[in-house]
């Protein structure tokens, strides 16, 4: 996944897995803002998600992914107290 800002900053994380796309079920992948550091994140203008080798891409791959619930910040539950 690479992020770029609207200065042109940008950082591009992968994922710890190479074996990830092969899983059957559908998985989360949590990316922690470290990793985006020198990226401003309120200023977001272009993310790309994509699979395989970016700078040597191979072509005739097949079977179909799935991107979806792309969030930002913490989950909702984290933000509410709960009374005792």
């Amino acid at each position: 996944m690479r992020i770029a800002d609207s200065t042109g900053q940008s950082r591009t994380v992968t994922h710890e897995s190479l074996e990830a796309v092969l899983n059957i079920s559908w998985q989360p992948w949590q990316i922690p803002f470290g990793d985006l550091s020198g990226v401003n994140l309120a200023r977001v203008r272009e993310m790309t998600i994509g699979i395989g080798n970016r700078t040597s891409p191979t072509a005739g791959g097949t079977g179909t992914i799935y991107i979806d619930d792309i969030g930002f910040g913490s989950p909702i539950v984290d933000a509410i107290e709960v009374a005792p």
